[in-house]
């Protein structure tokens, strides 16, 4: 009889609270597709992973991250992702995210990390560019095109909020 391996749990935890937990559960958020929300509660979750962020180390602290990746998300569940071109920018939340278009051929590989996978680096194939259509902080709806690393984040958290992770692409 056979063993299985066991996958490595992780669990993040900050002022003892636990943020980011991927253990697998029946009710995974990571692997659920996650619905469109109200302005209002989507503020409300950006500012809250915001806040969870400002309790980070220097050296732990990402470029985004989506609601699902939060542990509150497990009985709330909503479509919100904040980013930021550079660790010295302001955060850009994005509400109900999704690409309507993006470079047909055009493909860029990188090492790819995640705060859900902490130590694992993958080359994960992204678009170029993709147009990003989302309701900002203000509930204005915006259509934008991504290019670069800034892009690549938005893509990685939308993939996020679609429950696709970043090794799924290793398994192609």
């Amino acid at each position: 009889m056979s063993q299985r391996k066991r996958k490595k749990e992780f669990r993040l935890k900050t002022n003892g609270q636990i943020i980011i937990d991927t253990r697998r559960h029946s009710t995974n958020p990571l692997r659920s597709i996650q619905p469109d929300i109200s302005t209002e509660s989507a503020l409300h979750k950006a500012h809250t992973l915001i806040t969870y962020l400002q309790t980070c180390s220097a050296n732990s602290i990402p470029l985004g991250l989506s609601w699902n990746q939060y542990n509150g998300s497990i009985t709330v569940p909503g479509r919100v992702c904040i980013v930021r071109p550079s660790l010295r920018d302001q955060w850009i939340i994005l509400i109900n995210p999704y690409i309507v278009s993006h470079s047909k051929k055009d493909v860029w590989s990188r090492r790819e990390g995640c705060l859900s996978s902490p130590g694992k680096y993958v080359n994960v194939r992204r678009y170029v560019w993709s147009e990003v259509k989302y309701l900002n902080e203000r509930g204005k709806e915006v259509s934008k095109y991504y290019r670069s690393l800034l892009g690549y984040v938005i893509q990685h958290e939308i993939d996020h909020l679609d429950g696709i992770f970043f090794t799924d692409s290793i398994r192609k």
